[in-house]
């Protein structure tokens, strides 16, 4: 990701489009960090449920 930022520096673009793009590529960057920490928060928490119900099984 920080090679796709570093290229978009690099090309011959107006600075205020270049901030643009690369505003708009953080927020999407963000949007991907906040995917991956859902998936595994849901993935704890079904661990829990699987722990909760061997549990009850018993």
């Amino acid at each position: 990701m920080a090679n796709a930022m570093a290229r978009l520096r690099s090309v011959a673009l107006p600075e205020h489009a270049r901030r643009s793009l690369l505003e708009q590529l953080a927020m999407v960057l963000a949007d991907d960090e906040r995917s991956i920490a859902s998936a595994r928060d849901l993935e704890i928490l079904q661990a829990h449920g699987r722990h909760a119900e061997e549990r009850l099984d018993r």
